[in-house]
């Protein structure tokens, strides 16, 4: 890559929406092959997105290793730690239960969609480390938001 913009990135985002909707439209329409081509395609216009984001000098690598290792502690090591998340929950109107998985010796809360519900005392990744002055440049921004 030599100079991305942000046209660059605004044009590999509209990319991928197009492909998120392709995927969508086939789940409304029961089209198990075009769900199939629209998923794998949804992944490889977000690692053109990740590829223009290295073109910019993010390490991407780094950057999903850390929301990888954040990513695990989305799951309560504790059943207290699970009672205390679904209780939060509760709170907040969100009904939820827990679940232990043996396998991982940690436990997971859901939702009654089915989405996992992060504990009541997550922290959320910080990624700003990553953010490099190319990228602030394409984004036509000063300083990290």
């Amino acid at each position: 890559y030599n100079k991305l913009s942000l046209v660059d990135i605004i044009n590999q985002d509209k990319i991928m929406q197009s492909e998120f909707q392709e995927q969508h439209d086939a789940i409304e329409a029961r089209d198990a092959a075009e769900l199939i081509d629209g998923c794998i395609d949804s992944l490889f216009t977000t690692l053109g997105m990740l590829q223009k984001l290295e073109g910019l000098k993010v390490n991407v690598n780094a950057a999903m290793k850390q929301v990888a290792m954040d990513n695990l502690d989305k799951f309560p090591k504790t059943e207290q730690e699970a009672i205390d998340t679904v209780a939060f929950y509760a709170n907040k109107n969100v009904e939820c239960y827990y679940l232990y998985m043996k396998e991982f010796d940690c436990y997971v809360v859901k939702d009654m969609n089915g989405k996992v519900r992060m504990p009541y005392n997550f922290k959320p990744t910080d990624l700003t480390k990553y953010v490099t002055p190319e990228l602030l440049a394409a984004l036509e921004v000063k300083d990290v938001q």
